[in-house]
């Protein structure tokens, strides 16, 4: 599977998917079928949770699952796992389609090309 994700201001098309807001992550699971791992991060203090991080390492991408409405509220696509060295780091790079603003991205894009490129 690829991911395929357009975004615009204000808005998300995720494999076909209308993001406009924080939605429940299972619409997110059927749409790109279970992550490989979710990751809680430190144990949380008592009575609380911390945010779930849903890592779709194949995909190289991950999205935030916020500790109390348990919405996703972030998606994260990642160009260069090698350089992140969290714990919900994806193991590959992002293998898809990203386009951002009418800007097809491309692997080894630079934030100069992003700001020349992109129509915000």
């Amino acid at each position: 599977m690829e991911i395929e994700a357009k975004l615009k201001l204000g808005e998300i098309i995720i494999n076909g998917l209308t993001i406009l807001e924080a939605i429940p992550v299972e619409v997110l699971h059927d749409v790109l079928g279970k992550p490989d791992r979710i990751d809680a991060g430190a144990p949380a203090p008592a009575g609380h949770r911390n945010n779930q991080i849903h890592v779709y390492d194949s995909l190289g991408f991950y999205f935030y699952e916020h500790h109390f409405t348990t919405l996703a509220t972030a998606m994260v696509f990642v160009f260069w796992p090698e350089e992140q060295t969290y714990s919900f780091t994806p193991t590959h790079a992002f293998k898809g389609r990203l386009v951002v603003a009418g800007y097809e991205v491309p692997a080894e894009v630079t934030e100069r090309d992003m700001a020349q490129n992109t129509k915000l």
